[in-house]
């Protein structure tokens, strides 16, 4: 099985992906994890593609999260299941300020080692504005009508939360 979570950023992806990974009992692959070298320093395009391609060549099943959509658009072909989290900006920077609060200066699971948590004003401005631009809604629009027949859109925690409590039991 190979699910793709996608979405805003504070939008839950993370929190998501493990909650389907351990259902399924598959690997939550954290695209961040990838991307992000210690220090908030970015990889290069040519390794973050040969880490994605070996990532799942490794892998027959796993849970991926992250939009890092130039690096790994062809497998959404492959996804069985793609989960869109399209919440509200402001639902998006509360959530992600509270797990600012509750990681501040450690790390989590979901980020490389070496990139302490942390909220400056162009990571508020990217959860409320950047990460909202026209190309990236039209690229969620084009995921969603591409893929229509696997894909599941969630605005509201409330969705999120009743898709899981159903799915878990």
């Amino acid at each position: 099985m190979k699910i793709i979570v996608i979405g805003f950023s504070g939008s839950g992806k993370s929190t998501l992906s493990e909650r389907l990974a351990k259902f399924y009992n598959i690997p939550a692959i954290h695209l961040d994890t990838i991307f992000w070298l210690p220090g908030w320093k970015k990889k290069n395009d040519i390794d973050m593609q040969k880490d994605i391609a070996n990532i799942v060549k490794e892998n027959e099943s796993f849970v991926m999260d992250g939009n890092f959509f130039r690096y790994y658009l062809e497998r959404f072909e492959e996804a069985d299941h793609i989960y869109i989290l399209k919440l509200n900006r402001f639902i998006c920077l509360k959530s992600a300020y509270i797990r600012y609060k509750t990681y501040k200066g450690k790390n989590r699971n979901s980020i490389t080692e070496g990139c302490n948590e942390r909220m400056n004003i162009s990571f508020i401005h990217w959860i409320l504005f950047g990460g909202r631009r026209k190309k990236r809604l039209n690229k969620y629009l084009e995921i969603e009508n591409k893929y229509s027949d696997k894909v599941t859109v969630f605005k509201t925690r409330n969705e999120v939360n009743s898709f899981l409590q159903e799915l878990e039991g």
